[in-house]
């Protein structure tokens, strides 16, 4: 029984030649799901330059295809990772669009990236955040 298993086993002038193939798998595997995350951010700006939507307020203009991107950088993009977010940015791109868009911003963000405004913002934010914006998805 011990003899089969030692069979299987690399030889010393082996080993070596393991270790470069697990060395370049990996690389290879980290090279490729990489670009797969640069492509897919390059679709995502190429949809947002499509879906350009702006309309006016009071006088003020407000991009909301834009607006939606921010947001979506804030809380996805911001690093290479992804393991934090840009919360209070998120908030104050919320809080600067009129009440009457909110609807349309939201139609905008999940068309743009196929997820749902409140719920991101009900997932990245802490309770007492949540809180300042609440009002704005009622």
């Amino acid at each position: 029984m011990s003899n089969t298993i030692i069979k299987y086993l690399p030889t010393k002038k082996q080993v070596p030649q393991v270790l470069k193939w697990g060395a370049g798998i990996g690389i290879a595997l980290g090279i490729f799901f990489m670009g797969k995350k640069i492509y897919k951010n390059i679709d995502l700006i190429r949809e947002k330059n499509l879906l350009q939507s702006t309309v006016t307020a009071g006088g003020e203009s407000y991009d909301l295809g834009g607006s939606a991107g921010e947001i979506y950088d804030a809380f996805y993009n911001n690093d290479i990772f992804g393991a934090t977010e840009d919360e209070e940015r998120a908030i104050s791109i919320l809080t600067a669009i009129p009440d009457e868009y909110i609807t349309d911003l939201s139609n905008i963000y999940y068309k743009l990236y196929g997820k749902i405004l409140k719920a991101d913002f009900i997932k990245y934010l802490s309770p007492e955040q949540y809180e300042r914006v609440k009002d704005k998805f009622a």
